[in-house]
């Protein structure tokens, strides 16, 4: 009885050693990350398929090869670096370029663990995640800013975006109908004519997110002189928040042409 005991212990004290090996070969053969091991010479001893397949390289191609061969030439000192700084033990963070067999470039960003054997770095683990396509977005989303930049600074006529009474966004065209005073805390309906204030507090009021906006004029009086504006407004909802989008026109000449 002790006997088959001891032997069913053994057993189950082995299948538990094996657990760690099984985990970490699955992590590694399976994950969707590009995975690699380097050891202390700095060559590659075992990539995954899915970084074999990312470079389209075979793995005999890759094994024992310096990562100089996939890396973008400027990345090369960098990751270097970084690789030092691993082998004293430092986990290290890197955002690099992986250069295919065909000469593609491709963004990625690079988790670098030690590997350690009876208290002593043996090695490297290298989880590399794509993110060229959240890189060409995030530059999409900064040239796109910068146009609209350069075509609303430039433009003849105002665009305003409020957030309740303050303002979020306005072209230099919005100072120049309604006053410098609208970059503090300004109000905008205390820059219009007293009598066209009632009006504009009407219309923003039937506006509903979503649905048609509404054009509009009003006055305001600016050096003793009156100018007059046509506007054009909507509601929105931009982050759950209720917000005014709009434009506006100066058509003082125009009025005065007509009389």
């Amino acid at each position: 009885m002790h006997h088959d005991q001891k032997q069913c212990a053994d057993h189950q004290n082995g299948d538990t050693a094996q657990y760690p090996d099984l985990f970490y070969r699955s992590l590694f053969y399976n994950s969707p990350d590009l995975i690699f091991y380097m050891d202390r010479n700095g060559v590659i001893a075992l990539p995954n398929k899915r970084f074999s397949k990312f470079l389209g390289y075979p793995v005999n191609e890759i094994i024992l090869k310096k990562m100089d061969q996939f890396l973008a030439e400027e990345q090369i000192p960098p990751f270097n670096t970084a690789y030092q700084r691993v082998l004293l033990g430092e986990k290290q963070y890197l955002n690099s370029v992986f250069v295919h067999k065909n000469g593609s470039r491709f963004d990625v960003h690079l988790t670098m663990l030690p590997t350690t054997s009876e208290h002593r770095v043996i090695g490297m683990f290298a989880v590399a995640t794509d993110v060229t396509q959240t890189n060409r977005l995030k530059q999409s989303l900064i040239e796109s800013e910068i146009l609209f930049k350069s075509i609303t600074d430039s433009a003849s006529f105002a665009i305003f975006i409020f957030q309740g009474k303050k303002l979020i966004y306005g072209n230099p065209q919005l100072y120049a109908f309604l006053g410098p005073e609208l970059a503090g805390d300004g109000c905008i309906l205390d820059m219009l004519h007293p009598d066209d204030q009632p009006n504009v507090r009407s219309i923003t009021g039937q506006l509903v997110a979503g649905e048609k906006g509404i054009d509009f004029s009003f006055r305001t009086i600016r050096d003793g002189e009156m100018h007059h504006f046509d506007c054009s407004i909507k509601k929105i909802l931009y982050r759950d928040k209720t917000t005014f989008i709009g434009s506006i026109l100066e058509v003082t000449k125009r009025k005065k042409q007509k009389r």
